[in-house]
């Protein structure tokens, strides 16, 4: 089996390549719209990775200001992009392209993006995107018409990348670059773990009340998160629930990824709390277990092993490792700023 690594310099050698073909799409582009152009990004949907894609060639205009490509840098240049989230995801359902207006950035771009299709199958396409606070993109017409002249090398920069992440080449398009997670979140993540649970584990008096008092706790919060389709990963002295974002809630908004935190997620938390107390009260309160919870906000993504990975998971560690045990809720960075929590915890740097 090949090292993971070992598709890093095929990938930049397609990439360099693929800037080197496309810059011509670009040059017209940029001719046409010399003021609102904000240059062309080629992503390739991901075999792995469902319902996302990454950026695998980029060709900007010299920037005006140093913070005309802020946007791109920190949600897309080291990232995948989450498909259910995004114009381009959008653009790649449509079989007629058309301007649409960017889900992660509304208030500025506009973006083109013809999907392209290699036996029956959507392998991605290049996206234009257009500054509107800067000026008019051009017509719909004039757009595809420069986009006809140039789909031979546009299909052709796309179909190496699709081949690059065949059976016996990288698995993943987003892995070969290194990229992170779509910053748009799919999931938040209640993580709870059972403080003191060392030293009950290892005494011969409490160890065998701490067994019980586990599989008991875990069938209760699994039965409360169940009306959610939570799925789980035990962790021995807790779990990690993941609560997936439902389709009525755009990832691509914080005002609605909250509503449904705040209607859904901290009343479930506030209930598994409440619960896990009677539970105590009724059956433990000799061994008077306390619970640590920890909420994160993230885009969880398959592993390897057919199970979820998200570095949100160390955060919520971190956060877990610098809290007292007297703490009962601690956030992540992420879940804070959507949640507007005001979070007196110390989140370790």
């Amino acid at each position: 089996m090949p090292r993971q690594s070992d598709g890093r310099e095929a990938a930049s050698r397609l990439r360099t390549a693929a800037i080197k073909e496309l810059q011509p799409l670009h040059d017209d582009l940029l001719y046409e719209s010399p003021q609102s152009f904000d240059g062309i990004v080629s992503f390739a949907t991901d075999k792995w990775y469902e319902s996302t894609a990454s950026a695998v060639a980029t060709i900007q205009p010299t920037p005006d200001t140093d913070d005309r490509f802020t946007f791109y840098r920190t949600n897309i240049e080291h990232n995948r992009i989450d498909l259910a989230a995004t114009a381009f995801g959008d653009a790649m359902r449509l079989k007629d392209p058309r301007y649409l207006q960017s889900r992660m950035n509304p208030d500025q771009h506009v973006t083109y993006a013809p999907r392209v299709v290699i036996d029956g199958r959507v392998i991605g396409g290049v996206q234009a995107a257009f500054n509107a606070t800067l000026g008019e993109p051009m017509s719909e017409e004039t757009i595809a018409a420069i986009w006809q002249k140039h789909s031979p090398a546009v299909e052709n920069v796309m179909r190496e990348f699709d081949l690059l992440a065949g059976p016996d080449a990288v698995r993943s398009i987003g892995d070969a670059f290194e990229l992170l997670t779509p910053t748009t979140p799919n999931a938040f993540l209640v993580s709870w773990d059972t403080s003191g649970s060392t030293e009950m584990a290892l005494s011969d008096e409490h160890f065998g009340s701490l067994r019980d008092y586990l599989i008991d706790a875990k069938h209760m919060i699994n039965r409360l998160a169940a009306p959610n389709k939570s799925d789980y990963h035990d962790n021995g002295d807790g779990q990690d629930m993941i609560l997936w974002l439902p389709g009525g809630v755009d990832r691509a908004d914080p005002a609605s990824v909250a509503a449904f935190g705040h209607a859904t997620v901290l009343p479930l938390l506030q209930t598994i709390q409440a619960a896990q107390q009677e539970l105590v009260a009724q059956a433990y309160a000799d061994l008077n277990p306390r619970i640590r919870f920890t909420i994160g906000l993230t885009h969880l993504e398959k592993n390897e092993f057919e199970g979820y990975t998200s570095r949100e998971l160390w955060e919520i560690a971190q956060v877990m490792d610098g809290a007292a045990r007297s703490e009962a809720t601690g956030y992540t960075r992420a879940a804070r700023i959507v949640l507007d929590i005001i979070n007196k915890q110390k989140t370790p740097q």
